[in-house]
């Protein structure tokens, strides 16, 4: 989910079989449902033995400190990674653009914009609304037991991490966008019975909220290493799926600065509209980006 994110999907779309791009590009995706489950059952097991006091006092950091061994790991990887066959090709043809951000800017704005509003439909906002203002919410204002809470999240992302394979198998036959299509839509169907069921402080109505809301995410999810890789030209890839990504991801953080600051006074209600207002736009961005020429991969192109 950070800066290494673009990079990472390419490496996996762009070495993959021409038929099996989105299943390759799905298995990046599961990192994301799978950290968030081990991480949430890390916080779990250390409010649980440590006590809440202990755990808000220090405890809270253990899982931090656990994390650093991921560091090391994702840092040998990255440098013992060869550059992809497509990547190759554009240097052997002397097609790398020196300032790929200044060309996207230039010519491909509408991909740049389009990537970000797709992002931040199916990603960001559902995932600060989930995963961090509905957690908020059921622990501070509805006073519900924050392992409850917790295991919620592990459960549920534990689920859909083996799900999101499926969903990339899937999109190399179907295509990516009815998934996006279907799965914007789902979204902006449950945003506001996510909160009439968390509402009713029952625990398992809260764990059902947060799958109406994580089978759509993770669905769309799954099939954005593909489509993104096919919005830009290969010379632009990584800079626009990366700043797309990114500048999506800093507006989604301020969701749940919204929710906090609204629902107090107003409710649930603003923080739901929201979340549908992005789900249409994230369907209008799709429907903008017809897979024009440019959109298929250079070594594809060249072949035919």
């Amino acid at each position: 989910m950070g800066g290494e994110w673009g990079g990472a999907v390419l490496m996996a779309v762009e070495y993959a079989p021409k038929r099996t791009k989105g299943f390759y590009g799905s298995i990046v995706q599961i990192g994301c449902p799978a950290g968030l489950a081990l991480g949430a059952l890390m916080f779990y097991y250390s409010s649980s033995l440590l006590g809440e006091e202990t755990f808000t006092a220090w405890g809270w950091r253990i899982p931090f400190l656990v994390s650093i061994l991921l560091f090391f790991c994702g840092f040998y990887i990255r440098f013992r990674t060869a550059e992809t066959p497509v990547f190759q090709e554009l240097v052997e043809h002397g097609e790398i653009v020196e300032f790929p951000i200044v060309e996207l800017f230039k010519n491909h704005s509408k991909e740049l914009v389009c990537t970000a509003l797709v992002y931040l439909a199916s990603s960001t906002v559902p995932f600060y609304i989930a995963w961090v203002f509905l957690a908020y919410y059921a622990k501070t204002i509805l006073h519900m037991d924050q392992t409850q809470v917790l295991m919620g999240m592990v459960v549920t992302n534990a689920i859909m991490s083996a799900i999101i394979i499926f969903i990339g198998k899937l999109s190399d036959r179907i295509g990516t966008e009815p998934i996006l299509y279907a799965g914007c839509i789902c979204m902006a169907l449950v945003a506001f019975p996510v909160f009439w069921l968390a509402d009713t402080t029952n625990v398992l109505n809260l764990w059902f909220a947060m799958f109406l809301v994580a089978a759509p995410l993770w669905c769309t999810f799954a099939v954005l290493p593909v489509f993104f890789s096919e919005t830009f030209p290969g010379q632009l890839r990584y800079t626009g799926i990366s700043f797309g990504s990114q500048a999506s991801t800093i507006f989604g953080g301020l969701v749940p600065i919204f929710a906090t600051a609204v629902v107090p006074q107003y409710g649930t209600w603003p923080v739901s509209v929201l979340f549908i207002v992005c789900e249409m736009l994230g369907i209008l961005a799709v429907l903008t980006l017809r897979r024009p020429s440019a959109r298929t991969f250079l070594v594809r192109a060249r072949a035919n």
